[in-house]
C-alpha cells in the first residue's frame, strides 16, 4: 500500500483498490484476479502531480488508475470534522 496523506491506497487479497480514510474504506476498482480468486496486483506508488496510481501484477505489467488528490483530502478533512477545509 501507499500512503497519501492521511488516507492508505491499498489492494486487498479479495482484488480491490481500496482507500481508507479515518478508518472508512472505500472500494476504488475491482481488479483481476487469479483463478482462486486472489488478487495479482500490488501497488507501486501515486504520483500526486498526475492524479494517478500504479499497479504492477505477477507478469510485471504496470496499470494506473486516476485517483484526484482533491478527492483524499476533502473527505480527509471531512472525516475530520474540518468543515471549513473541506
Amino acid at each position: 500500500g501507499e500512503w497519501v496523506g492521511d488516507c492508505f491506497i491499498y489492494c486487498n487479497n479479495a482484488g480491490r483498490l481500496n482507500y481508507s480514510v479515518g478508518g472508512k474504506i472505500q472500494t476504488l476498482v475491482h481488479l483481476d484476479t487469479n483463478s482462486s480468486g486472489v488478487t495479482v496486483h500490488s501497488v507501486l506508488g501515486y504520483l500526486a502531480k498526475e492524479d494517478r496510481v500504479y499497479l504492477v501484477d505477477k507478469s510485471l505489467n504496470i496499470v494506473s488508475y486516476k485517483v484526484m488528490l482533491a478527492v483524499l483530502q476533502y473527505q480527509t478533512a471531512v472525516m475530520r470534522g474540518d468543515f471549513d477545509s473541506a
